[in-house]
């Protein structure tokens, strides 16, 4: 038996052709996501565990990079996979390889892989100049909530996008708890037991982002309503968020789920379906 029972069903291989410039983007690109999400997770769990630094966000990840032996040429590494991600969203997005097609649904699925993109090209960025030696300045999303809010109907726009966030969030963490996201990996290439480490990692990593995102909607939501767009945080800032309310304990768990999720991403890279284009 090569599926598992949550969520999953049977999947018979079926011949179809994949431009092999769109594969090797979606694997290196995904591959390099679960990298920086490995990262930020060990970082959370340490800093919960062992009391050493604090929670950090994407940017900060690879700066933890940087300072790692080879940290440079690591770096660029990384850079060149999130690059490939943002390519793979970006196809996805315009050229829909899926097939998904233009109804409502389709488009707004559509449009948060163009926002995937657009923010993975900025880690991106920062992944490459950080390794060229240069500063990388990374925006705070206060900056950009305050930006939005300057704008007449500004505000809608930022509690539209927090609402989105949520909404994300909670369909990750219900993917999470069934288990469907398994659908989109070659079952027929997982023994059993590998099947199960996918499933589980996968389960434990995205109902841990799931909340994260969440928490992340819920601080656009608010700062909707705030004309200096306080309380709007980033990554690192639901993760201190979690630590300041729920414990460091919660932290140490919710840092060990980004961690599986990162590894989980790791086992997409290598087994996911990619549709063909």
């Amino acid at each position: 038996m090569r599926i598992g029972d949550l969520g999953a069903r049977p999947i018979v291989p079926v011949a179809v052709h994949i431009r092999p410039w769109i594969e090797a983007l979606a694997r290196l690109g995904l591959a390099a996501k679960g990298i920086v999400y490995l990262l930020v997770g060990m970082i959370a769990a340490r800093a919960a565990l062992l009391h050493r630094g604090g929670p950090k966000n994407q940017a900060g990840a690879l700066v933890e990079i940087l300072h790692q032996p080879l940290g440079t040429a690591l770096l660029t590494a990384i850079g060149v996979g999130l690059a490939a991600y943002v390519a793979w969203r970006l196809v996805q997005a315009l050229l829909d390889p899926e097939r998904l097609g233009t109804g409502g649904k389709a488009l707004a699925v559509r449009a948060g892989r163009l926002i995937t993109a657009i923010i993975y090209g900025g880690l991106a960025l920062v992944a490459f100049r950080l390794a060229s030696g240069e500063a990388a300045r990374v925006t705070h999303p206060r900056e950009l909530g305050k930006g939005l809010l300057a704008h007449t109907g500004g505000w809608l726009l930022l509690g539209g996008i927090g609402i989105g966030v949520i909404v994300y969030g909670i369909w990750e963490l219900s993917r999470g708890v069934r288990g469907s996201f398994m659908r989109d990996l070659r079952g027929e290439l997982l023994n059993r037991r590998s099947w199960r480490w996918a499933l589980h990692l996968g389960q434990i990593g995205l109902v841990a982002r799931g909340v994260v995102l969440a928490l992340l909607g819920w601080f656009a939501l608010r700062a909707a309503f705030d004309e200096e767009a306080r309380g709007i945080q980033g990554l690192d800032g639901a993760l201190r968020f979690i630590a300041g309310h729920a414990g460091t304990t919660s932290l140490a768990i919710v840092g060990i789920g980004l961690a599986a999720y990162g590894l989980f991403e790791l086992i997409e890279a290598r087994y996911r379906r990619i549709a063909p284009l």
